[in-house]
């Protein structure tokens, strides 16, 4: 489905559960149903450029889900989901310009899901959306960063942290990659990032032959990156911003 077509019917779903909501108040189905309307079109919104919508739809959501805890602050579930949807806003706000707000908002994520560990240690989902918080951050401090605002040692902290949950995947072993990239072991980092490597980690491979002297290289896989980035029908705010990183190395032109 084309992502506008699918933004459009989640905007009529949301319009229709906002009614609801307000119709029958005591009825937390209809609220939930909105956060999850919101959380679904954050992505969306930024498949087309539209980063302001998506920060708002995520804040929104983050606003309903405290609203909700406060009122059922027995329902593990409630905190859960407000967990990750201080995920998706302090992503959103880190790759925005707003990495300091991102990360604290992060940071309260990971404290919610540690405790929340604590007391359900095999949920699988809140294992999932804690690994996902600590390699978030641990991109954050070592990528998304200002230069000079940068800190690979925590950023290290936080990888090895989500390299230590039972679900590691292929997102935190391009994380450990990344921050290896930055810490100037570019050989090893290659090492990390070149098994089941996709359109991040080729971006991070192209850096890592340009930064070891081999051109020729680095141009091969920034454009195989390149290739998967625009094949895809969604346009994802991260990878750009990598892309803009492989090409401002290699002295390529810019897609911004």
């Amino acid at each position: 489905m084309d992502p506008q077509q699918a933004e459009s019917y989640f905007l009529i779903a949301l319009s229709s559960f906002e009614r609801l909501s307000a119709e029958y108040p005591e009825d937390t189905g209809y609220r939930r149903f909105i956060f999850l309307s919101l959380k679904s079109l954050g992505p969306l919104h930024f498949s087309h450029g539209g980063t302001v919508a998506a920060t708002d739809a995520y804040r929104k959501g983050c606003d309903i889900m405290e609203r909700l805890v406060l009122d059922f602050e027995e329902v593990p579930q409630f905190r859960r989901e407000r967990a990750t949807a201080r995920i998706s806003l302090g992503r959103t706000l880190a790759l925005t310009g707003k990495q300091n707000e991102g990360a604290a908002i992060l940071q309260q994520a990971v404290d919610e899901l540690v405790e929340l560990k604590q007391k359900t240690p095999d949920h699988k989902r809140v294992e999932y959306n804690l690994i996902r918080a600590y390699n978030i951050l641990a991109r954050l401090f070592s990528n998304w960063m200002p230069a000079e605002s940068r800190d690979q040692a925590l950023a290290l902290e936080y990888a090895d942290k989500a390299k230590a949950g039972k679900q590691i995947n292929a997102d935190v072993r391009t994380t450990i990659g990344i921050v290896r990239y930055h810490s100037g072991d570019w050989a090893d980092a290659m090492r990390v990032l070149t098994p089941q490597a996709d359109d991040t980690d080729w971006l991070f491979i192209s850096m890592c032959e340009s930064n070891l002297g081999h051109p020729i290289e680095a141009v091969h896989w920034y454009e195989k990156a390149v290739d998967a980035i625009n094949n895809s029908p969604l346009t994802d705010l991260e990878l750009q911003h990598y892309r803009c990183q492989a090409e401002a190395l290699l002295g390529l032109p810019s897609v911004n």
